[in-house]
């Protein structure tokens, strides 16, 4: 099993395209972790779901024991949607300090509350 991160995906929505709104959303909601069997399984996947052709596909690799951490899953698919791949490089090379830093982007971004 492999984990990718999708940090970037275009449609190929041909004539039927639909409106710009509902482009945007579909890409946006697809920046996540998929698990798949093998890379080659990603574009199947997405367009499974979405029922759109896949036309281009840029992700990372995410090892299983980040993939499988609920804090640093959820942290990596925000910076995914911030297109900030130094920090997503930073989060995946585990640098020390990196649950805090992780805690904080979340935080942040409104997605837990602090517990003071």
């Amino acid at each position: 099993m492999k984990f990718l991160l999708v940090l970037g995906i275009s449609f190929d929505f041909g004539d039927a395209a639909p409106p710009k709104e509902e482009q945007k959303r579909l890409t946006d909601s697809h920046k996540k972790i998929w698990p798949v069997e093998d890379k080659s399984d990603l574009a199947k996947a997405i367009s499974s779901e979405t029922e759109w052709l896949v036309e281009s596909i840029r992700y990372k690799e995410i090892p299983p024991e980040v993939a499988s951490n609920p804090l640093k899953r959820q942290a990596m698919e925000l910076v995914a949607h911030s297109d900030d791949g130094a920090l997503l490089d930073k989060m995946l090379n585990d640098f020390p300090g990196s649950e805090s830093v992780i805690k904080n982007l979340v935080r942040r971004r409104g997605q837990i509350k602090s517990r003071s």
